[in-house]
């Protein structure tokens, strides 16, 4: 997993993939924080990084008008098609057709903060 799941979230605990360990975790609040552009993005998609981080590796999520990326990565953000390597590009409105009357929706979107 790239990222902290949704049963996580709920739970308000997840497993650390840490070097040769899993830990547990508390987590109670998820904070994207805003980076820099990433070349061959697709138009006008902005890049996040994931706080807390699911192990010892950077959560990495895009969002524009149509897709959602996440993935994860080790090294330095360089291009995008290298990001799909380890990551999913998936259509955001399918998303959220799928998830939109989920009873979990609303609070995990309470627990998401977003800054630069």
């Amino acid at each position: 997993h790239y990222t902290i799941t949704k049963s996580e979230i709920l739970k308000g605990q997840y497993e650390y993939q840490g070097a040769g360990m899993t830990t547990t975790k508390n987590v109670n609040q998820l904070t994207l924080i805003h980076q820099r552009d990433i070349p061959n993005a697709p138009s006008g998609m902005k890049f996040y990084t994931l706080d807390p981080p699911k192990g010892n590796f950077a959560t990495i999520i895009g969002v524009n008008q149509n897709k959602v990326f996440v993935g994860g990565t080790q090294g330095a953000l360089v291009d995008y098609q290298e990001l799909l390597t380890t990551g999913k590009e998936m259509n955001l409105q399918s998303l959220y057709e799928a998830y939109k009357n989920d009873p979990a929706y609303t609070s995990i979107l309470n627990k998401i903060k977003i800054v630069n």
